[in-house]
């Protein structure tokens, strides 16, 4: 990804990672795929992505973990912002049997780091969602 691909200056790419788990619907008849994962409309390339039991025929019982990367303002409330955008999003899991949106997903964030694509700089936040 390259850095213009962000929105104005004012602004500052997050990195967050976060976790999330519940059902995501089964397609038996589907061919397997190797697994991609998005969040915010992006992939998440570092994805981990399982399937735990308590699924059934018809749901998987998944748990993803990942780092989400977005832009926001470059302020305090840019990233409660950001983390809450993630927190409330959709996370989507194309792995050929196992396909579509979370249902029912908890999202906790874990962590949310700041850069200022200008001046290098970075500011962490360690939490819980």
């Amino acid at each position: 990804m390259r850095i213009y691909d962000f929105e104005q200056f004012s602004h500052v790419v997050y990195l967050v990672r976060f976790s999330a788990s519940g059902l995501v619907q089964r397609h038996p008849d589907r061919p397997d795929t190797p697994t991609k994962v998005k969040i915010l409309g992006r992939d998440v390339r570092d994805a981990v992505f399982m399937e735990v039991c308590g699924g059934d025929d018809q749901f998987a019982a998944v748990e993803v973990q990942g780092t989400a990367i977005t832009w926001g303002w470059a302020d305090e409330h840019g990233m409660v912002k950001t983390t809450r955008a993630v927190m409330e999003s959709t996370v989507w899991i194309h792995a050929g049997k196992i396909d579509g949106p979370i249902l029912n997903a908890i999202i906790t964030v874990e962590r949310a780091v700041c850069c200022d694509p200008l001046t290098g700089s970075t500011k962490v936040w360690q939490g819980r969602g």
